[in-house]
């Protein structure tokens, strides 16, 4: 029942990378500190909260809707209205623990250094555990409801609407644990994320980025995002020095990160081993439904015509004059397209 906010911040990083992207400022030589940029190109979170204390104070309501949901315990089967609001207080509590979530999630990826905003993100996933633990009695107590009854439960008005949730709820069903064994998983649900925790300080706040000079021989610093544009270039001695910095930098802390892959590849296989799949796979492909032969058939698949790609590549090879084909040389352009540059704010709007 973890909310998926750290899409809604990789999201919102996506929307603002591309404007930047096309804004018509140079890009910076290296990285700037956040304080130095214009107000007006920073995103602006004031929509969701105007100040700290608003979230605040939707943190202890959302606190409070997570108990008065633990106390619902033990009636979600008794009659079709005790469902309802059993159902209508979950879905009020996902929409809300989600925006406090993802404000946390965005607010700490601002700046990763600041102590507040982390403190700020640490506390909103504490109380998605929270939550997680208190409604671990939910799917378990929803399972021991007779399928006849609640199939014509279903049939009525309000409950139709969530139908396909209880037809996927049964059929996951082998995979559901009784209400102790799902607060325990609940419970490791911060322990389990460390790995990716560690990885997400790490590769953004602790790496020495190195530097290389630019196609007008300036000195650039090249980071994950400045890298992907160091990889369209046509100066070609720009796009390897860039490749070889960046890589350079991941393989400084390479033992950490081995570590840190380590520690979410045992995540995966401790959820798959307790939720009873035979593999982190069938895990991770039984949450949308979908059978392992989708997954085998397009590694088939991409197998079985990847002479086409290579026929691409050797012809991108022939179109640059290139000896040797690279990492570094499959983003560039085979022909030269015209470039414009765009104002911020033309950006931004076309973005929006």
């Amino acid at each position: 029942m973890r909310t998926n906010s750290s899409f809604a911040a990789t999201c919102g990083w996506a929307a603002w990378a591309l404007v930047l992207s096309m804004s018509d400022s140079s890009p910076a030589q290296v990285a700037p500190e956040r304080s130095t940029i214009e107000e007006r190109f920073r995103w602006d979170l004031s929509p969701m909260y105007p100040s700290a204390e608003a979230w605040e104070a939707h943190y202890r309501k959302v606190d409070g809707m997570i108990a008065d949901f633990a106390a619902l315990k033990g009636s979600a089967g008794k009659s079709a209205e005790s469902l309802v609001q059993v159902l209508t207080l979950r879905d009020q509590i996902n929409i809300q623990l989600e925006k406090l979530y993802a404000y946390a999630a965005m607010r700490r990826d601002e700046d990763m250094r600041v102590p507040a905003s982390q403190a700020m993100y640490q506390r909103a996933q504490n109380l998605s555990v929270k939550y997680d633990e208190a409604a671990s009695w939910y799917q378990p107590e929803l399972l021991e409801i007779p399928e006849a009854r609640l199939k014509e439960w279903l049939q009525r008005d309000p409950l139709k609407v969530y139908q396909h949730y209880f037809e996927d709820l049964l059929r996951s069903k082998a995979h559901i644990l009784p209400a102790r064994e799902e607060e325990l998983l609940a419970m490791a649900g911060k322990a389990t994320d460390a790995a990716s925790d560690a990885f997400g300080l790490l590769s953004n706040t602790e790496l020495r980025w190195r530097t290389v000079k630019d196609p007008e021989g300036r000195e650039m610093e090249i980071t994950s995002s400045s890298f992907y544009q160091a990889m369209y270039s046509k100066d070609r001695r720009f796009r390897r020095e860039a490749f070889q910095a960046l890589h350079g930098s991941f393989l400084d802390v390479k033992n950490t990160l081995a570590a840190t892959l380590a520690g979410a590849m045992q995540r995966d296989w401790f959820y798959a081993k307790a939720r009873r799949y035979p593999t982190a796979l069938h895990r991770a492909l039984d949450a949308e439904n979908l059978p392992e032969g989708v997954y085998h058939n397009l590694t088939r698949t991409v197998d079985a015509h990847r002479h086409l790609l290579q026929r691409y590549v050797a012809l991108k090879k022939k179109a640059l004059g290139l000896e040797a084909v690279h990492f570094y040389d499959l983003y560039v352009n085979l022909v030269d397209v015209p470039e414009r540059n765009y104002p911020f704010e033309e950006a931004r709007d076309l973005v929006l």
